[in-house]
């Protein structure tokens, strides 16, 4: 009896781990090698999934950036804002998610862009901290939307950025990430990021098109 309830309870991990294995693998197929892209005379060694690194979409990044800075706006972006713009410089079709039929117009193409978002994990909340889309994006929020959605990754120890401005674990992880890729600026001589500053469609365009540069 206990050999067989050892076996059946093999079975289901070999099938456990198949499956993430399967879901992860068709969520992201990721390189196999790590590429190098020097910035400001710092070797960047990253990769980025394979989804992301045809010319297409490469165009497709670039466009939304030259789109954002046809303007060149100081408006203040909202998170929904952000969020559409980031998908569409992604080649993501958020307009095949399914919402309530009820939901028509702004509500409804909200909806499918936040509901997008939490099938791809960029959006992470819960019921303490409900996600707002009207409310205006911080820098720190925007550059962990990207890096969730984008996949990038980076290898060697970032560990020394340590800002004194930035407080919690994921914000520490996501300005050291974006100081090493050169995305925003950050004040080295006072030691801060500035995490909570307010992204407008100008500091969109200047993350997608320094961002850019990462997936070829």
């Amino acid at each position: 009896m206990k050999k067989e309830i050892r076996s059946t309870l093999l079975l289901i991990g070999i099938l456990v781990v198949i499956w993430v294995f399967l879901y992860l693998g068709n969520k992201w197929a990721f390189s196999s090698s790590w590429n190098r892209t020097y910035v400001n005379g710092k070797e960047v060694v990253h990769r980025v999934p394979d989804t992301f690194k045809d010319c297409a979409t490469i165009d497709e990044l670039t466009s939304a950036g030259r789109e954002l800075q046809k303007e060149l706006s100081q408006e203040k972006l909202t998170k929904i804002q952000y969020l559409d713009t980031i998908f569409r410089a992604h080649c993501i079709d958020y307009d095949k998610a399914e919402v309530s039929p009820d939901l028509t117009g702004e509500e409804k193409n909200n909806q499918k862009i936040i509901t997008t978002a939490i099938e791809l994990w960029v959006l992470q909340g819960n019921s303490e901290n409900p996600f707002q889309p009207n409310s205006r994006i911080s820098k720190i929020e925007a550059l962990a939307f990207l890096f969730r959605l984008s996949g990038l990754e980076l290898k060697g120890n970032m560990s020394w950025y340590n800002f004194r401005d930035v407080g919690d674990d994921w914000k520490r992880d996501v300005a050291a990430k974006a100081t090493h890729l050169d995305l925003v600026y950050t004040s080295t001589s006072k030691n801060r990021f500035y995490p909570n500053a307010i992204m407008n469609q100008w500091d969109a365009y200047k993350i997608l098109k320094q961002t850019a540069k990462y997936y070829r």
